[in-house]
C-alpha cells in the first residue's frame, strides 16, 4: 500500500467534518474518493485526521448495535486518501507552555507543530517522542499498524471512544456557571483573564511573573501566541451567548476542530459552529483582532473548498 502520510507539511492541510467525510467515502459526493486523492497529490495537499474526526466516522452510539465491518470499510477507504495525522487533545497544553516561556524569557516563542506521523499518536496520553523511549517495543507495534487495525483494537471496548455523560455534565455546568457571570458580555478581559488562569492551572506551570494580567497583555499583544485556544475561546463566548445552546456530547469534537484551526489551511465544520465562527471573526475583525483570520479558512462543504482551488 503506498504510504500516504506526507512528512512535508507545507502544502494544503484540508480537515473534513465528519459529515463531510461520510459524504466522500459513502456516497462519493461531490466526488469519488479517488477523484479527489488526485487533486490532493496534485496540490502536494493532504487531509488532516484528528482523534474526533476518524472515531466520529465509527457508527456507535451509546447503548446501540455498530456494524464493525462497516467501520473498518470506511478506514480502509481513508487511508487510501493522502493524509496527515494532527494531535489535539493536548495542543492548548503545548501552546500555553510555550507561551509561558517566551512570556518569562526562557526562549523566543516557538512555531507549535501539532503533526505527528501515525493516528495512534494523535491521542496517546504520553506524547510521542516520549513514547518511544519509554515503551519503544509497544511503539514499534503500533507503528506497525494500519488506521483500519488501530481502529479495530479500539472497537473491542467501543464505549472508549466516546465523549461521556459526566464530561458533558461538566460542560453544562461550566457553562451555566460562565453565563450567570458573564451573561451575553463578549470579549470581556475578566472572562478572558480567568480562562486564561485555568489553562495555565492545567500546564501545572506556576502563576507567571507579574500575574495572570501581565500574561494575558503578552497574549493579546503576541497574535502567534496561544493561537489555536484563542480561536476556541472567541468561538466559546459565542456559543456562550446563545442563551437557548445547551452543551451536548457532540459539541466536545466540534470544539477541538475550531482549535485546529490556525494549523490548517481549510476546514468544513458542523453548521452551527460555522455559525459561531463568523460571529466571531465579525466581532474580533470589528475590533481589530488580528486572530479574526483564522475563521477565514471555515467553507461551507469540501465543494466550497474545491472550487477555491
Amino acid at each position: 500500500m503506498t504510504d500516504h502520510r506526507f512528512l512535508n507539511r507545507y502544502g494544503p492541510r484540508v480537515f473534513l467534518d465528519t459529515r463531510d467525510l461520510i459524504r466522500l467515502l459513502e456516497k462519493e459526493e461531490p466526488l469519488s474518493p479517488s477523484a479527489l486523492a488526485k487533486e490532493l497529490a496534485a496540490r502536494q495537499a493532504r487531509i488532516v485526521l484528528l482523534p474526533s474526526n476518524v472515531m466520529e466516522l465509527v457508527p456507535y452510539k451509546e447503548g446501540a448495535p455498530f456494524s464493525v465491518d462497516r467501520a473498518l470499510d470506511l478506514m480502509h477507504r481513508l487511508e487510501q486518501l493522502p493524509h496527515a495525522f494532527l494531535r489535539s487533545p493536548d495542543l492548548a497544553w503545548n501552546e500555553c507552555r510555550a507561551a509561558l516561556a517566551a512570556f518569562s524569557g526562557e526562549r523566543t516563542l516557538p512555531s507549535i507543530d501539532p503533526y505527528v506521523e501515525h493516528w495512534w499518536a494523535t491521542m496517546w496520553k504520553i506524547p510521542p517522542t516520549i513514547a518511544a523511549s519509554v515503551m519503544p517495543n509497544e511503539v514499534r507495534y503500533l507503528n506497525s499498524l494500519t488506521l483500519a487495525e488501530q481502529i479495530s483494537h479500539l472497537l473491542l471496548e467501543p464505549e472508549d471512544i466516546r465523549f461521556s455523560t459526566t464530561q458533558r455534565d461538566e460542560a453544562r455546568e461550566s457553562m451555566r456557571q460562565d453565563r450567570e457571570k458573564f451573561g451575553t458580555r463578549r470579549g470581556t478581559t475578566t472572562a478572558f483573564n480567568g480562562a486564561l488562569a485555568r489553562l495555565v492551572s492545567w500546564t501545572g506551570r506556576p502563576e507567571p511573573s507579574g500575574g495572570i494580567d501581565a500574561f494575558a497583555s503578552y497574549i493579546t499583544e503576541n497574535p502567534s501566541a496561544l493561537k489555536g485556544w484563542r480561536t476556541g475561546f472567541a468561538v466559546w463566548e459565542e456559543y456562550r451567548c446563545n442563551l437557548t445552546a445547551i452543551p451536548t456530547i457532540g459539541d466536545f469534537p466540534d470544539f477541538s476542530h475550531v482549535q485546529a484551526l490556525p494549523y490548517v489551511t481549510h476546514a468544513t465544520l458542523d453548521r452551527a459552529w460555522q455559525a459561531r465562527c463568523r460571529q466571531a471573526a465579525a466581532r474580533l475583525k470589528k475590533s481589530g483582532d488580528p486572530t479574526a483570520k483564522w475563521y477565514q479558512r471555515v467553507f461551507n462543504d469540501l465543494e466550497s473548498i474545491l472550487k477555491s482551488w
